[in-house]
């Protein structure tokens, strides 16, 4: 979205817990062992409009929020790194602009977050155990209704 030459609300993505290795690890492994959960945010997009006036765009400004709940349907979130393809996260948006499919329910995550399978791609990463959701995805305990992607 633009408002005149200036774009408004760019879509970013940053560390929101990092953790390292508390040993000394060998240099051939992926990032050195660190491990990171990464925040995305994408401040045009919302799950539905809670506006009553709903004037439309500011003069001068081009483009739209993007509402879920107006555009229900399969959504697929592409990341790259180092400007390479490495993640493809897949999820469906309901009509009332949510996408809990039930994981973190299931799972007494007791917040408004969402578990979603993410398909790992390329070699940056390494080897990783592909089963370790198993046993090990939320905090060494294993993750209910959870089906992994290929």
């Amino acid at each position: 979205m633009f408002y005149g030459s200036d774009e408004a609300g760019r879509p970013s993505c940053g560390a929101e817990v990092e953790l390292g290795p508390t040993l000394s690890v060998d240099d051939s492994l992926p990032q050195k062992g660190k491990w990171a959960r990464v925040r995305c945010d994408f401040p045009n997009v919302f799950a539905w409009d809670r506006r009553t006036d709903k004037p439309g765009p500011l003069p001068g400004q081009v483009g739209a929020a993007h509402l879920l709940n107006a555009n229900p349907g399969e959504y697929e979130l592409k990341v790259l790194i180092n400007n390479h393809l490495t993640r493809s996260i897949k999820f469906v948006v309901d009509p009332n602009g949510k996408f809990d499919n039930g994981i973190a329910t299931a799972n007494k995550l007791g917040s408004d977050r969402v578990i979603v399978p993410v398909q790992i791609m390329g070699d940056q990463d390494g080897q990783w155990d592909r089963s370790a959701w198993k046993s090990e995805a939320f905090y060494f305990n294993p993750l209910t209704g959870f089906t992994p992607t290929p």
